[in-house]
């Protein structure tokens, strides 16, 4: 945070990056800075945002450290993708086109469910087409 930046010019800040990024999370965290500003404890920003004061210890230290950037969430990586796009779109096909018993074995007259896609992908779509 630029501390020369007085309180009206911060909260003209957060106005524009709400504008910027209207997205319930920008605003929570632009509220959370709002409220210390106007004097409000952690627990009690807690409260009334509806978090967990460690959250709110969090963004504030974010604001502090980097400022109006501080605030807006960075996109989250989470864990890759089991599936290339293309092998999603081949699987997708092979379950509109084909009934289970065409493509895997043992599997008799039923229809497609979650384990039998499971078992399509995890044996392979093209080692598991049935020839016949």
């Amino acid at each position: 945070m630029n501390p020369a930046l007085s309180n009206d010019e911060i909260l003209e800040q957060l106005k524009a990056l709400e504008k910027d990024h209207p997205t319930h999370r920008v605003f929570n965290h632009c509220m959370v800075v709002r409220l210390s500003l106007e004097g409000y404890t952690q627990r009690e920003i807690a409260k009334i945002v509806d978090c967990n004061p460690s959250t709110v210890n969090q963004i504030l230290k974010r604001f502090h450290e980097q400022g109006i950037e501080g605030l807006v969430p960075i996109k989250q990586q989470g864990r890759p993708h089991f599936l290339s796009s293309d092998k999603e779109k081949h699987i997708v096909q092979i379950i509109i086109e084909k009934q289970p018993r065409d493509v895997l074995e043992d599997c008799g007259d039923c229809s497609w469910t979650a384990p039998l896609v499971m078992v399509l992908i995890k044996t392979g779509t093209m080692s598991s087409l049935r020839t016949t």
